[in-house]
């Protein structure tokens, strides 16, 4: 629990107490303010701990999260500052977040709260912090951490980190993730789909598996409609095969996930899919084909709900399967990856990134329009619309063998990188920012279907990866790849900035489980309020208003 006091003058004060202490005189006692806080364990006097000038001996904190050049949506109400002890004898810390040209800052002093052997965190949360935000949003900011031995001892502090307070509309948007499920004893985690309305601090298990919800298990991949009202998914026997082949296409609206809007086939029909924007037709690649079907009952078309309205083969896309399906904002277009070597029912070794037209009225499509190729040395998978349909964003990969000689495939890929390109083609960007660091796996790009700043240039991209969190996920300490844990990540990518790299470093999203891996972020405009217990229901933290889920802020 914080303590906030008082509020203190910033601009010029610190500098001159600096100069007493080295001359040797005294010192104005600081006064904690509104933009202060001290959490419980420092001392009530915590303040005066940083009046004294550096000190050279010794190693100074050193700040592993957030991210340097990493920008946070306003509407995020966390973060957790992630540090290196530095000296051994440090008794309380600083970790100030400030906006130098402005003379503005806020402070907030903890004592170290350990991560392993060396490190700190530091949890930045309530109501400072969310002042923090709103007053510091768009402004030039940086990130610093400074140690302190007591009040009259010394101190030393880190690098400041430059990020970023994004004024975004994120507040309440839905978000869908696909997450394993931890199982009781030495059976195997199962997999489940989890909820909530962006702001939220823990996400809702949704669509779990063995319940009323998904009575299968949840396979790798999931759709849902842009307006929040439909979700699509495979659902498939307990048979841990990597190739999905036993996967059925189940689709539910997300007010009543206990009902199904057909009964799923006998046999294998699903494995990605995409929803349309209202939710009406689902799109599920399977089989090296692209079946449109119908998600509801329609009288003037006549097609009920699971009927087929076309289907796409291989010989209808040039000799090349459609995989990975994404219908453009607008439901005038689809993007998809092609490939003629398919490694699994979920996963390719070649790929183009295609563009194809689609006419909703009729359910029919244009021809593919390739707009980025895949060559010998690498291939091209997992696109996605940005929000205003001009962009696409997608993973590249190198073409090469894994350690047992066979080709790597599309999921689960060490070598994954995040790119960019225009609807027409052309020039391909590398999203460097976004994907931090090379070999992480950062792949499986979605973009959030809104536009944030004046000009509609600003998106954010989620993704998963199997980058460090900070001190808190080591995956870099876990020899075997595969065995890392995946997390979803988000980056802002401003169009504005082309041609050069248009993306930020990266925020890890904070209602995850750092322990458990986590894929597949799907946005919607609303989280509609679950009616499958006979009222109105969401979350706890929730309340239903106009039958959508929005976050209770205290």
């Amino acid at each position: 629990m914080k303590r906030v006091l008082k509020l203190w003058a910033l601009a010029g004060f610190a500098a001159c107490r600096s100069e007493d202490a080295y001359l040797g005189g005294g010192h104005e006692a600081y006064v904690c303010g509104e933009r202060c806080a001290i959490e419980q364990g420092a001392p009530p006097d915590a303040g005066d701990w940083f009046w004294t000038r550096e000190s050279e001996l010794g190693a100074a904190p050193e700040v592993f999260y957030p991210l340097s050049g990493s920008a946070h949506p306003v509407d995020l109400r966390q973060l957790t500052v992630q540090f290196t002890r530095g000296r051994s004898d440090f008794r309380v810390f600083r970790v100030r977040v400030e906006a130098p040209s402005q003379g503005l800052a806020f402070d907030f002093f903890t004592p170290c709260i350990a991560v392993g052997d060396d490190g700190c965190r530091y949890l930045l949360e309530s109501n400072v912090w969310d002042a923090a935000r709103a007053e510091l949003v768009g402004k030039d900011l940086r990130l610093s951490v400074a140690g302190s031995t007591g009040i009259e001892g010394v101190q030393r502090s880190s690098e400041r980190v430059p990020l970023t307070v994004v004024d975004t509309n994120l507040r309440n948007k839905g978000f869908y993730y696909w997450a394993s499920v931890p199982q009781s004893g030495n059976t195997a985690p199962r997999t489940g789909i989890f909820r909530l309305p962006f702001g939220a601090d823990q996400a809702e298990p949704f669509l779990m598996p063995g319940t009323p919800t998904n009575e299968r298990e949840c396979g790798a991949c999931h759709s849902v409609s842009s307006d929040g009202s439909t979700i699509a998914f495979t659902t498939r026997d307990y048979d841990n095969s990597p190739d999905q082949r036993s996967g059925s296409l189940v689709v539910k609206v997300t007010a009543q996930p206990n009902r199904r809007l057909f009964e799923p086939a006998a046999s294998y029909d699903s494995s990605m899919m995409a929803l349309t924007s209202n939710g009406k037709r689902v799109l599920v690649a399977y089989d090296k084909q692209l079946v449109l079907r119908s998600a509801e009952n329609d009288a003037v078309s006549g097609f009920a709900a699971g009927d087929v309205i076309t289907r796409l083969t291989a010989e209808d896309l040039g000799g090349k399967a459609g995989y990975f399906p994404e219908f453009s904002p607008d439901d005038d277009a689809v993007v998809v990856t092609l490939s003629d070597d398919e490694d699994s029912a979920i996963a390719v070794r070649a790929g183009d990134i295609a563009v194809l037209g689609f006419d909703p009225a009729s359910g029919r499509f244009g021809e593919a329009d390739v707009i980025v190729r895949g060559d010998e040395a690498t291939f091209n998978f997992y696109p996605t619309w940005s929000p205003d349909g001009n962009f696409v964003a997608f993973a590249t990969a190198p073409r090469e063998l894994d350690e047992d000689g066979n080709p790597r495939k599309s999921y689960d890929q060490q070598k994954a990188r995040l790119r960019l390109v225009a609807r027409e083609g052309g020039a391909v960007y590398e999203l460097k920012n976004a994907t931090h660091q090379l070999e992480r796996g950062s792949t499986f790009p979605k973009f959030a279907p809104f536009s944030v700043g004046q000009t509609g240039s600003q998106f954010f991209l989620t993704f998963n990866s199997k980058m460090n969190y900070g001190l808190l996920l080591d995956n870099d300490a876990t020899p075997s790849f595969k065995a890392r844990v995946a997390q979803l990540w988000m980056s802002e990518v401003d169009v504005k900035k082309l041609p050069e790299d248009p993306s930020s470093a990266p925020i890890w999203l904070p209602f995850q489980d750092s322990t458990a891996p986590g894929h597949l972020g799907i946005w919607t405009k609303e989280v509609k309020c679950r009616a499958d217990q006979g009222t109105a229901a969401c979350a706890p933290g929730q309340m239903c208003v106009d039958n959508v889920c929005v976050v209770i802020v205290k």
